[in-house]
């Protein structure tokens, strides 16, 4: 029979335990990123210009495809509405928001900013937006507005003054008008990418300012920035997603949380891979195909929801992923479509993409100033509070704000850009009280 001090330990063993897995690891001495400081920067204003010989060449492919092809009915009519798309009219309305190029590093980076002029009883918060892949600066045309000019649009944040945001958002290097060529994409990640961006807001004399990031790689490159820039004061992180593998803790939490959720497990475990092998075959398809292009655009957006859960006929309960266009409209779409083709940045992004996930870098980073976090509805996974804790130790789950649930996948900001901004005045909100 088991004496009392080993019945004892037995019964002990498991809070033991339990304790060890909730409490953070030590805090990790945080390493440097590059900022490059060897050159004279230049800025200048920025037009989109493309010439209507290279939308005719997207047009004259997609057309030629379309007469030889038959796929599913999206896709039909995706490529109907990218051959019979007005770019001259997208331009133009792009060309509405102030747009720049800063050249850092021999690279050309594009960013653009909003703002109005405040005023005495206004507080003016530095807010910088990172995308996400395979995303762009148009993910947040409908969210700029909203965050640079709120009263106009109904919003009332602020304690003692009201808050509006300085709005800046660079196209990460690799991506649509922050064009990278061979050599330099070969050797780009996103630690590198945090480097420039700091340099770009360096530059630009931005001080105490809030970063929003958003999914997998643009959260991890947010909160990268926020980390070791001294100039971060927080960071806004929609949908962040824990590496499985980022440490021991963590994996035991992945492992467990997949046996008592087994409809999230592939999808987080999967998630630790890049997203697509970069071969030579396939840079040369998306390089010469826009339909490729359009086709590998399109099921990684799709990939970015979570299943809808429906009963059939018969009773049996499935997860079915809505079509694309029963979330966004054909035209977001193509403009999607467009502006990846049209600088040919694809392949790039995605041989960063790859660079930036073959070690632990980006991953192993701990974040100890406040971050605020929001999960939109159908986000693919979640993470509770414990888990998050092993990377962000300073953190605020913001999705329990009933009022304002954000809707949509991955790309929320566009499916619903007033509860995206909302979420992001109320951290703001909260860390400047």
């Amino acid at each position: 029979m088991l004496s009392r001090k080993y019945l004892v330990l037995i019964a002990v063993c498991p809070l033991l335990f339990t304790c060890w897995l909730s409490h953070p690891v030590k805090l990790e001495p945080k390493k440097e990123i590059e900022v490059l400081h060897n050159e004279e920067v230049i800025t200048k204003p920025y037009r989109i210009e493309v010439s209507d010989d290279s939308i005719e060449s997207v047009k004259s492919f997609v057309k030629e495809w379309k007469t030889e092809n038959s796929d599913n009915q999206f896709f039909e009519n995706l490529t109907q509405v990218i051959i019979d798309y007005d770019w001259k009219s997208h331009q133009n309305y792009l060309n509405t928001f102030k747009h720049y190029n800063m050249k850092i590093d021999g690279i050309n980076v594009h960013f653009l900013r909003a703002n109005v002029p405040p005023n005495k009883n206004m507080r003016v918060v530095p807010l910088v937006l990172l995308h996400g892949f395979p995303g762009s600066f148009y993910d947040y045309y409908k969210m700029i507005p909203l965050l640079s000019n709120p009263t106009r649009h109904g919003f009332d944040f602020g304690i003692s003054k009201p808050i509006i945001f300085d709005v800046i958002v660079p196209s990460i290097p690799g991506f649509t008008f922050s064009e990278l060529n061979e050599e330099q994409a070969a050797d780009m990640d996103i630690h590198k990418i945090a480097g420039i961006i700091v340099r770009l807001l360096e530059e630009l004399d931005v001080n105490d300012y809030i970063i929003h990031g958003s999914n997998k790689f643009g959260g991890d490159l947010a909160g990268l920035i926020t980390s070791v820039s001294p100039q971060a004061k927080a960071v806004h992180i929609s949908n962040p997603y824990i590496d499985v593998n980022y440490n021991t803790k963590v994996w035991i939490y992945s492992v467990i949380d997949c046996y008592l959720n087994r409809n999230r497990c592939d999808k987080i475990w999967d998630e630790t891979k890049p997203y697509v092998e970069v071969t030579d075959d396939l840079v040369e398809k998306l390089r010469e195909s826009p339909i490729e292009e359009a086709k590998l655009l399109m099921r990684i957006w799709k990939n970015s929801l979570s299943g809808e859960i429906v009963k059939t006929e018969d009773g049996l309960v499935l997860s079915r992923k809505k079509e694309l266009n029963e979330l966004f409209t054909y035209d977001e779409l193509a403009t999607t479509i467009y502006l990846h083709s049209i600088t040919n940045s694809l392949p790039s992004a995605l041989k960063i993409m790859q660079n930036s996930y073959m070690d632990s870098h980006p991953r192993s980073q701990i974040v100890d100033k406040p971050v605020g976090i929001s999960f939109s509805t159908e986000c693919p996974w979640i993470f509770n509070s414990e888990l998050l804790t092993h990377k962000f130790l300073n953190h605020t789950i913001l999705r329990d704000n009933e009022d304002r649930p954000i809707k949509g996948g991955l790309f929320h900001y566009i499916q619903d850009p007033q509860n995206s901004a909302a979420h992001i005045f109320s951290f703001a909100e909260y860390i400047l009280q």
